[in-house]
């Protein structure tokens, strides 16, 4: 991905997040090759809303969200098994 690019993707993921989670707390910026994310830890009133973190990697729940949205993914990824896909 070209700077320019990665910038821009970063300006607009930050714009998203504006008012959302708390920066300070914790935050991270994952590039990838078509996309940039900016991760943050949530706000103690957010994180009261939601309730507790879990971790659902390789449970039935996390296979059920993948299959939901394995027909937007390319077809290298679509058939891909669940432990390759983030």
């Amino acid at each position: 991905m070209r700077e320019a690019d990665r910038a821009r993707l970063e300006s607009q993921a930050r714009d998203h997040l504006r008012g959302v989670g708390d920066a300070d707390a914790g935050e991270w910026v994952e590039v990838g090759d078509l996309a940039v994310h900016v991760r943050r830890r949530l706000t103690a009133d957010e994180a009261q809303s939601v309730g507790g973190v879990l971790d659902i990697r390789g449970t039935w729940e996390a296979t059920k969200r993948l299959n939901r949205i394995r027909k937007y993914l390319s077809p290298v990824l679509r058939f891909a098994p669940d432990a390759q896909l983030p």
